[in-house]
């Protein structure tokens, strides 16, 4: 499963500031909520409305697809066994 997720640390919001040029934390995530919507709101939306907007939630769900720290940890085997692995 993909997730899409905002997450923001004080420094990495300060870098954003700087890099976007705009005033302050606060601007910025506002910036970021103006242009962001929920992927079922965005599916429901017209091709004109989804302009400049980017969708967040799932998008992408394959439930064939082996879980992510799942397929971590047998690298992870593999490496302190100096093994291969097939994923």
């Amino acid at each position: 499963m993909v997730i899409l997720s905002l997450i923001f640390s004080q420094t990495v919001m300060l870098t954003l500031v700087e890099k976007n040029k705009m005033s302050s934390a606060m601007a910025n995530l506002e910036w970021i909520d103006e242009i962001t919507v929920a992927k079922t709101k965005f599916d429901k939306m017209s091709e004109e409305e989804q302009k400049g907007l980017f969708p967040t939630g799932i998008l992408k769900q394959d439930k064939e697809a082996r879980e992510y720290t799942d397929s971590y940890k047998l690298v992870q085997e593999a490496h302190q066994n100096k093994t291969m692995v097939q994923l």
